[in-house]
């Protein structure tokens, strides 16, 4: 009996050790499992503020995209006023450069060099056509002669009492006259000199 009751001690006393043992272990799991929830609720929390930056990011990239948008149509806008204002230009340059001509022919006028250059530039010209009086006709003549760079000088004379208009063209030596009512072209005299083709 005393062999029983020190074994059953013996068994008694290793299953207190074991009960010891477990409940350490609880109390160590516990430990753990409360070191887990707080992990968890700090996860949580760092989760909350990275779905927070998402959607601010998100909303930021939305509104960076309206305004690339809105960016894109103003310089949409920008490169038509660009193309436009080059075509304005080029306009304005080739006008600049007809006026550059013209004044620079306008400046130094010269004679004509034959009476082909002469006929041809009259048969385009249309003061012929027009309702005026003899010496308006010649002065028009004289001033689209200038503005296309050439010297048909308005010249006055009396005959049989009248007053009579013509414009003078000079091809070396030779001195013809226009009558600008019908571009009739008269030769009128020879001159001793050969005058310079610009004055």
């Amino acid at each position: 009996m005393e062999a029983n009751v020190a074994a059953l001690e013996t068994t008694l006393a290793e299953e207190t050790t074991k009960r010891e043992l477990a409940q350490f272990e609880v109390v160590s799991l516990e430990g753990t499992v409360t070191n887990l929830e707080e992990e968890v609720s700090n996860l949580e929390v760092v989760l909350a503020e990275e779905t927070n930056t998402r959607k601010l990011a998100q909303a930021e990239i939305i509104t960076l995209t309206q305004t690339i948008s809105g960016l894109e149509e103003i310089v949409s806008a920008l490169e038509t006023d660009l193309e436009s204002a080059q075509k304005t230009l080029a306009i304005k340059q080739n006008i600049i450069l007809t006026l550059s001509d013209q004044l620079r022919r306008m400046k130094y006028p010269r004679h004509f060099i034959s009476i082909a250059e002469l006929t041809d530039w009259l048969q385009k010209d249309d003061t012929d056509t027009k309702d005026e009086l003899p010496i308006q006709l010649a002065l028009i003549l004289q001033r689209r002669a200038l503005m296309d760079g050439y010297l048909l000088p308005v010249s006055f004379y009396w005959q049989e009492g009248e007053l009579r208009v013509i414009n003078m063209a000079v091809f070396g030596r030779n001195i013809y006259g226009i009558r600008a009512i019908d571009d009739t072209l008269e030769f009128y005299f020879f001159s001793g000199v050969t005058p310079p083709l610009i004055p």
